[in-house]
């Protein structure tokens, strides 16, 4: 079959009716890196119109929880230098745009949180979001939501309309009460293994917010594919010290790719643990754990966020800006 386009946060509904959601802007040939959220279950709460209940498979989203469960299968990808969770295209019945998504809520809602969802849209645009821009992704994407308890989870696409994003957000949502904040930064902290400093500079940026009652959740991610022509020659596990210039937007993207400088040389970090690298977007020395890779064009890698090295970020020196 051919192969469908498929960037981060896209919607793939597998063979065995199992809800997937993939990884990033790039895929091998054979399928796409992916996790699975949702799996065709029995408890519930989430039910889709026609009868199905799911069960959600995740209960913390980040690198080392995602196992190769259902129909994925590991594949170390030499362009990457990892091994990744792969979704074979034979084995993928459809693959879900969240940006139609939120084209047809903003025409048409069924019930109280996709119009809640179509009102924030409207909301966006008005304030200068071009529509086709955003997508709405999680369990609104794949209409399994529960209308009273679901939250609403956007995903902006392309540089520049992140960069409008980081503008308009906060012009439309309201920021998470105080005690729900403490509880992210503490999460954050406890979970990604950040000081509290940091932790908090990952809430300064349009991360979460609230729309009439309802929690937001907001993804940057890349609006066009990766092609990869530079494997990985060598890679092993380290902790070098990086400098980062202020708002560097790659950093707040997903999956992270910026330039940085290491000893005196450029570096490419590659996140895919977003709370690792969101803090470099103001700027500053970083020291960084992760998998530093050199590529067969003698280039320099670091990536964190991968399952064979443990990954972290310290600040080294004063924040820059």
């Amino acid at each position: 079959m051919n192969k469908p386009l498929a960037l981060d946060h896209f919607g793939i509904v597998s063979r065995a009716l199992d809800l997937y959601v993939a990884v990033g802007p790039y895929h091998p040939v054979g399928g796409y890196v992916a996790y699975r959220k949702y799996r065709l279950g029995s408890e519930g709460p989430w039910r889709a119109r026609w009868g199905a209940v799911f069960d959600r498979t995740l209960a913390i989203y980040s690198p080392h929880s995602i196992d190769t469960g259902g129909e994925l299968r590991k594949f170390y990808d030499p362009m990457l230098g990892s091994a990744v969770p792969l979704l074979p295209i034979d084995r993928v019945a459809k693959v879900i745009d969240p940006r139609g998504v939120a084209e047809k809520l903003l025409s048409r809602c069924w019930d109280e949180l996709e119009c809640l969802a179509s009102e924030l849209l409207a909301d966006l645009v008005t304030h200068g979001m071009p529509l086709r821009c955003i997508g709405i992704t999680g369990s609104l994407m794949f209409g399994i939501h529960v209308p009273k308890h679901s939250d609403i989870d956007i995903v902006v696409y392309g540089e520049r309309c992140s960069e409008r994003a980081l503008e308009v957000f906060p012009q439309v949502l309201e920021p998470l009460p105080r005690a729900r904040a403490e509880l992210v930064v503490s999460n954050v902290s406890a979970i990604h293994g950040l000081s509290r400093e940091l932790a908090e500079r990952c809430l300064v940026v349009p991360r979460r917010g609230v729309y009439r009652g309802v929690e937001v959740t907001i993804v940057l991610t890349w609006g066009s594919p990766w092609i990869l022509r530079d494997p990985v020659r060598s890679w092993r596990c380290a902790s070098i010290e990086i400098e980062v210039e202020p708002r560097t937007l790659g950093a707040l993207m997903y999956p992270a790719r910026f330039e940085a400088r290491w000893r005196g040389e450029e570096i490419e970090v590659l996140s895919f643990e977003s709370y690792l690298s969101i803090p470099m977007f103001f700027g500053g020395r970083f020291r960084v754990k992760g998998a530093l890779q050199t590529l067969a064009s003698g280039a320099k890698r670091i990536v964190l966020g991968c399952r064979e090295c443990p990954s972290s970020t310290a600040l080294a020196g004063a924040v820059l800006s």
